[in-house]
């Protein structure tokens, strides 16, 4: 790349609160997400409590309530990366945050504008389908914080919130802008998405359950909330003094077309971003934060794709699946892991896969099963995969002042 890439600064919404300690202390610790503060189960999937968010926020409305819960998620976790970066006022960023799937409203909405045009009179239900689209989140966020680097929302499943990421970064290269937002926002879906991923027997019987590489797992559970990063030149920070969280060294953008809702049981298409982003292996790796959804199709060829690019090497880096610690919140996935390898890189520690007690035979590398582990991380990796084929991987790298 010929400008060098910074994480600046993190903003976060998810079960574990919005503080960026906190969160960090509580996936290193191998805190559940069930059991995290603002967690509220209800059918099988983790909410937000709404009520304590909106107390603990520092970028969201005390007297109104959001009609629009992405909207406020999205204004938290992006105030609080703007923050956390130190650019309060500046109105020459630029944003990508997305989610996977549009929230179209109740029924009844759409009904009432229908009685109310056939009547001739106006009501702002009109603006349903508009307000139900990918774009509207960061459309408000712009509008809220007055923006006007350039903004662009894409869907791209599960892959969604690493997606803009790396897409806010091609911006930069491309000298539209020195900085963007870059993230993912998800609420929980409604009950005939959720309906649609029982049916495919990817939703686990029981929080206790999500168990990634497990000889016993049997998949995931669905959370919501939101992770925003600021991504900007290297150049651009130094003019602040400021330090990076981490530098992006590079990333990997692929298709896998075996199926809509299914990958390369020998996990080819992991394997060739891996062997993208690693000069065919060759590059040391850390850390590999990985996809980890705890369903038999994906844990063995993510496992597969490891041992193909490193060989006998693969058994020496370090590994770990922390959805079960966060929840799988689809579009926003992929955005809060990239947000914990950052970390991880940040803080020189790489956080546990839990309830890995009985590993399955063929998952056989090393998973950091139940504990964290404190090592030197220089090169660390986020993998993300999502229904449709896309896949998508990103390269992070300690930051050094002797050299950055």
């Amino acid at each position: 790349m010929n400008k060098e890439l910074w994480i600046t600064g993190i903003g976060l919404v998810t079960p574990h609160g919005s503080s960026v300690d906190k969160f960090w202390k509580n996936i290193i610790g191998g805190c559940p997400c069930e059991e995290a503060d603002l967690a509220e189960s209800k059918n099988g999937v983790i909410h937000i409590n709404e009520k304590k968010l909106q107390a603990l926020g520092k970028f969201i409305h005390k007297k109104k309530p959001y009609s629009d819960q992405r909207r406020a998620f999205v204004h938290e976790a992006s105030g609080l990366a703007i923050e956390d970066a130190g650019l309060a006022g500046r109105l020459d960023l630029g944003a990508i945050i997305s989610c996977a799937r549009p929230t179209m409203g109740r029924s009844e909405k759409w009904v009432k504008a229908i009685k109310h045009l056939v009547a001739g009179h106006y009501t702002p239900d009109f603006n349903a389908p508009i307000a139900g689209s990918v774009e509207i989140p960061c459309v408000y966020l712009l509008k809220k914080f007055g923006f006007k680097g350039p903004s662009l929302s894409l869907s791209a499943s599960c892959v969604t919130g690493l997606m803009a990421i790396i897409t806010a970064c091609r911006i930069i290269l491309s000298g539209d802008s020195d900085i963007m937002l870059g993230g993912g926002v998800e609420v929980i879906p409604e009950t005939a998405f959720l309906s649609s991923y029982r049916n495919m027997n990817v939703l686990t019987d029981d929080y206790g359950n999500f168990k990634p590489f497990h000889k016993n797992r049997n998949g995931f559970f669905i959370s919501e909330g939101s992770g925003v990063v600021v991504i900007e030149t290297a150049q651009s920070a130094k003019k602040r003094g400021k330090k990076p969280y981490a530098v992006i060294d590079g990333w990997s953008v692929l298709n896998d077309p075996s199926g809509m809702t299914s990958m390369n049981p020998d996990g080819e298409v992991i394997a060739e971003i891996l062997s993208r982003l690693t000069d065919k292996g060759t590059n040391p790796i850390d850390y590999i934060n990985l996809h980890g959804t705890a369903t038999k199709m994906n844990d063995i060829a993510e496992t597969r794709a490891i041992k193909k690019v490193f060989g006998e090497k693969a058994f020496d880096i370090d590994l770990s699946a922390t959805k079960p610690l966060t929840g799988h919140m689809l579009g926003a996935g992929s955005a809060v892991e990239s947000i914990i390898t950052v970390l991880s890189v940040y803080n020189q520690e790489i956080p546990p896969t839990i309830r890995l007690d009985d590993p399955d035979p063929e998952c056989d590398l090393n998973y950091n099963p139940e504990k964290p582990k404190k090592k030197e991380l220089v090169n660390a990796i986020n993998l993300s995969y999502g229904f449709g084929g896309p896949m998508a991987g990103i390269l992070f790298r300690k930051f050094d002042p002797e050299i950055d």
